[in-house]
């Protein structure tokens, strides 16, 4: 700093003189140009990250839709907008209803049934976060008293990215999105008749149109 403080005195014109306070001043002002120089650095990486992150994101969605599209055949399928919160897609067939939630983190999961709160491990964050497992299993209770059927029909799933590492122990599916399929097509037992399932589909329509009304008369 000494140096580049001469550096610059040297090319200030005499008869200005470069005293011990123009120093300090000149010092000061460096500091803060370094500041703001960094902070506008931070911004520019914190927004690339955030748009590479959002970019995964829609990727992440865009697969477990595209799978769900994919089983249409074999029942019906309900995306977004969901009339509960936090609930991503329900697909309704003679096997049950799977309320899915979708659940976007990297690095590894910890967790389990009863625990307040699960743990995200990245290599640059530790987050605690509301287990998932109690929230879906509420939102299930929720959607079968709108359904009108029997809660033993209803089957929550959470789905993660291929690259996160779950350690997790839950009495529920728990999977990776490359799983999802499987899971679905897999021989469960028919707990529902088709007259059933079109009734359900009819009742689900139904929520889905009340709340996108709702939706349009709020602007959104």
């Amino acid at each position: 700093m000494q140096v580049f403080l001469l550096y610059i005195g040297n090319l200030i014109p005499m008869p200005f003189v470069m005293t011990e306070k123009t120093k300090a001043i000149l010092a000061i002002v460096l500091i803060v140009i370094g500041l703001l120089c960094l902070n506008s650095i931070i911004k520019v990486i914190n927004k690339c990250c955030h748009s590479r992150w959002t970019k995964r994101l829609k990727e992440f969605q865009a697969k477990v839709r595209q799978i769900l599209d994919g089983l249409d055949a074999d029942g019906s399928v309900h995306h977004e907008p969901t009339p509960l919160g936090h609930v991503d897609h329900v697909f309704i067939s003679r096997k049950g209803v799977f309320v899915i939630m979708e659940i976007y983190y990297s690095g590894t999961v910890h967790g389990g049934n009863q625990a307040d709160y699960w743990e995200v491990v990245d290599k640059h964050y530790v987050e605690s976060v509301d287990n998932p497992v109690l929230l879906i299993k509420e939102k299930v209770k929720g959607l079968a008293q709108m359904l009108q059927c029997n809660p033993d029909v209803m089957l929550p799933v959470i789905v993660f990215p291929d690259d996160t590492e779950l350690r997790i122990s839950t009495d529920i599916a728990v999977l990776h999105v490359s799983a999802l399929a499987a899971y679905i097509q897999a021989p469960f037992p028919y707990v529902l008749e088709e007259d059933d399932v079109e009734i359900m589909t009819r009742r689900y329509a139904a929520l889905q149109d009340g709340v996108r009304n709702r939706l349009n008369s709020t602007g959104h």
